[in-house]
């Protein structure tokens, strides 16, 4: 046995996810890594004071939710629902049935950019994270 450093070993997770996501458009692969990654840089946020991405966009959707509907959004459904295709990807929810209708696309990218935001706001750098960058400003954005 040895010793790792969670965060390090969080950090080679999404970096394999970045390369699955770009060469091999793994999408099953790229949420189930990435979202542990995510995982284990947001709660590493939470512990040190910061705030995860999944929190700050929960409150920032949350206020426009309670301006547009006059009402609170659940915070617990949102992270639920944010967290969907990963959740499926993991689990097999007797409740939910043997299939999952969903863009694992869109739901690896959104999972990258999540773990992404969480790692560099630990102050870590990705291999291809330009690289991603750039796919996603010409896929998401349209620019």
């Amino acid at each position: 046995e040895q010793t790792y450093d969670r965060l390090a070993l969080a950090k080679i997770q999404l970096d394999t996810a970045l390369d699955l996501f770009l060469d091999q458009r793994n999408y099953p692969a790229t949420v189930t890594l990435s979202g542990a990654a995510e995982e284990i840089f947001g709660r590493a946020l939470t512990n040190g004071g910061g705030k995860a991405a999944l929190k700050s966009a929960y409150e920032s959707i949350a206020e426009s939710h309670q301006m547009l509907y006059g009402e609170e959004l659940n915070e617990k459904s949102f992270v639920s629902h944010e967290n969907r295709a990963r959740d499926a990807l993991k689990h097999l929810q007797e409740d939910k049935g043997p299939t999952i209708t969903v863009d694992l696309e869109i739901a690896a990218c959104w999972m990258l950019v999540r773990a992404i935001q969480n790692g560099k706001e630990l102050g870590l750098v990705f291999e291809r994270y330009q690289e991603f960058d750039n796919w996603f400003y010409e896929n998401i954005i349209g620019v």
